[in-house]
């Protein structure tokens, strides 16, 4: 994901890169064999996106073999003690920025989606009480809703 997202495909970045990475394009010569409609079935992609990154992808790909060709390789992040854990941000948070909130997440080695699913650990919301669809999802879901205090707790680094 982070590796297609360092090339700049206009609207692509890495949260995107992750959602076609999870549903099985996690190789070069995978997402390059991949149609526009194909890749516009992954969850959250839709036929526009789809096309964008297949021909982003394709127009791309001399420069991007060329980059591996070199050696470059982009490292997996270690299991850290968020690995495992899923965060989604809703709202403004006011301690630090969303991208800052989504870095402490990836540092640790949690995951940051833009969705909310069954499988989510935690939406994070400056209003957990809030009746947005968001929260209202989260809840029916059985999604933990934390506040922005209880995450930067959740992400500060363990003492010691």
């Amino acid at each position: 994901a982070r590796f297609v997202a360092g090339f700049n495909i206009e609207g692509v970045g890495e949260l995107i890169m992750e959602k076609v990475v999870a549903a099985g394009y996690s190789r070069l010569d995978s997402l390059l064999a991949a149609t526009p409609e194909e890749l516009a079935e992954v969850n959250g992609i839709g036929a526009v996106l789809g096309r964008t990154i297949a021909d982003g992808t394709r127009q791309l790909e001399p420069q991007m073999r060329d980059v591996l060709g070199k050696g470059v390789r982009i490292a997996e992040p270690a299991g850290g003690r968020l690995s495992g854990v899923s965060f989604c941000f809703t709202g403004t948070l006011e301690k630090v920025s969303r991208s800052s909130a989504q870095e402490l997440v990836r540092a640790a080695g949690g995951t940051v989606v833009s969705s909310i699913t069954r499988t989510l650990s935690y939406l994070v919301t400056n209003d957990p009480e809030s009746g947005s669809s968001k929260n209202r999802k989260a809840r029916e879901l059985g999604v933990n809703v934390i506040d922005e205090a209880a995450f930067l707790e959740l992400v500060a680094p363990e003492a010691g």
